[in-house]
């Protein structure tokens, strides 16, 4: 997707003053650019420009804020991109492309608060279609896009997630490549992992 204007509403880190795990105020995506994706997603690949439902789009816009305010400690923003993707797909504020603007604003909200999330298409589709269809959760999404950065910082193409409760192995997730097993078996198995260690 080529390049969109990526500047947040000034305002909006500042009021709702969330600090990010890493420290960050967040930055949180608000409708205009939420439709100025849309836009740009429909004049890219085709479907109705109607505009989005008012009330769902705000809905599905406030519920990583939701999540941040229930959080008992700073949100990690892997927690709260997986928590926009979740609602976009849950509420489908849009006409079309729901699925699709669910991978978009995750991603996009990264962006913004600077924490990029490259990886290959396949496994981007693989993972948010497995969102779309139930078989993922916000949190086992939030979990890939934490196994991802490090594979992406470490330069490597496999990376392995152990659960550990009580001392013992529970369970044990493997990505490799282009994960095409990831959403459905190794996932699952990811979806219990501590969600409390800092975000990159």
């Amino acid at each position: 997707m080529a390049e969109l204007l990526l500047e947040p509403d000034a305002g909006t880190a500042a009021a709702a003053e969330v600090r990010a795990a890493d420290g960050r105020i967040v930055a949180w995506i608000d409708e205009r650019l939420a439709r100025a994706a849309y836009a740009r997603l429909v004049a890219e690949h085709g479907g109705p420009a109607a505009a989005a439902d008012r009330v769902r789009l705000a809905a599905a816009l406030a519920w990583p804020r939701t999540v941040a305010a229930f959080s008992d400690r700073p949100p990690r923003l892997s927690l709260l991109a997986a928590a926009y993707a979740s609602a976009v797909a849950r509420i489908r504020p849009f006409r079309e492309g729901n699925d699709a603007m669910a991978c978009l604003l995750s991603m996009l909200f990264l962006r913004v608060n600077g924490a990029e999330l490259p990886a290959p298409p396949l496994e981007k589709y693989s993972i948010f279609a497995a969102l779309a269809d139930g078989r993922v959760d916000t949190v086992a999404l939030a979990q890939w896009m934490r196994m991802r950065h490090l594979a992406n910082q470490r330069g490597v193409d496999t990376v392995v997630a152990i659960r550990i409760r009580d001392g013992r192995v529970r369970g044990v997730a493997t990505m490799k490549g282009s994960a095409s097993r990831l959403p459905g078996a190794a996932a699952a198995k990811t979806r219990t992992q501590n969600p409390r260690r800092p975000t990159p």
